[in-house]
């Protein structure tokens, strides 16, 4: 327990609790956008995802890079603000299928944030701790 105390670990963790439930109930709303309001098929859906996975790997990539240069805690701020800003402008999607412009984009860079932050998160709440403690298999 005197873990979890620590602050990196506390802090750490709570943006991953936050990062954790924003982008992945965002998936479900926009797969329920795509396919009950914008009708599109589940093939139709999964290539609008598409996407998300080339940002993903952009990200991981490139995380551990702004990491070395900034450090974990601007970096996991910086993200958690890339994905929270690119949610922002979906509240203007509308009914007609020419809002994937702007649907697609926002959530390639909603990912991107979402993906470099989970890194960040992983750093910051195991940075501090000794290596028996960073987690399995136990020392």
């Amino acid at each position: 327990m005197s873990i979890l105390s620590r602050p990196t670990v506390k802090w750490g963790n709570l943006a991953g609790l936050v990062m954790f439930t924003m982008e992945p109930a965002l998936i479900v709303l926009m797969t329920l956008y795509l396919q009950d309001v914008l009708h599109l098929s589940p093939l139709a859906t999964g290539l609008a995802f598409g996407g998300l996975g080339l940002a993903a790997v952009a990200a991981g990539v490139v995380a551990g890079r702004f990491i070395d240069r900034h450090g974990s805690r601007t970096v996991l701020a910086a993200g958690l603000l890339v994905q929270s800003g690119a949610t922002a402008p979906l509240v203007l999607l509308g009914a007609g299928g020419a809002w994937l412009w702007l649907l697609v984009p926002a959530l390639f860079v909603g990912f991107f944030g979402f993906v470099t932050a989970i890194v960040s998160f992983m750093v910051t709440a195991t940075s501090g701790l000794p290596d028996s403690e960073q987690g399995w298999p136990p020392a």
